[in-house]
């Protein structure tokens, strides 16, 4: 999918001359950079849009990776606690390229979501795991019920 992830009204405030953005899933305000908008962007798609339940979605949660610390973007569960769709945000200005690609594959080999998506807020592209063992692009982000009932 080539598309775009839709810009959403995000809750901000500014203190001492920095602008901070509310975290609905972490409830805190955080500060606000360019890949922090894409992923409180995402996630208001993910709870709007796409229906998954505000439980069920995880934000930059660590895991180790050949000895070395990593930290998820988001990563969306199963209702039985199963990972369901690993995602990358990237600012704006970062292409969404090979280098891109090859950073949440890497993640996703701990993972092992069937669901991957990669989004600079620009472009959004989702891909679903086929029966090779590679995967495929897909026109949109599936809804989280046909989510489910693909995995």
């Amino acid at each position: 999918m080539a598309g775009s992830l839709p810009i959403y009204e995000l809750r901000t405030k500014e203190e001492d001359g920095k602008l901070y953005v509310w975290g609905e899933l972490r409830k805190r305000y955080l500060f606000l950079t360019p890949e922090e908008h894409v992923r409180q962007c995402l996630v208001q798609h993910l709870l709007q849009t796409i229906q998954v339940p505000k439980g069920l979605i995880s934000i930059e949660r660590g895991l180790t990776y050949n000895s070395r610390q990593k930290r998820y973007d988001l990563l969306v569960f199963d209702r039985d606690g199963q990972p369901l769709l690993a995602c990358e945000c990237k600012a704006p200005q970062i292409d969404i390229d090979e280098k891109t690609a090859f950073q949440l594959a890497v993640y996703n080999q701990k993972i092992g979501a069937p669901l991957l998506l990669l989004t600079n807020g620009r472009e959004l592209h989702c891909y679903r795991k086929n029966s090779k063992g590679g995967f495929a692009p897909l026109p949109a982000i599936p809804a989280f019920e046909d989510m489910l009932l693909d995995s």
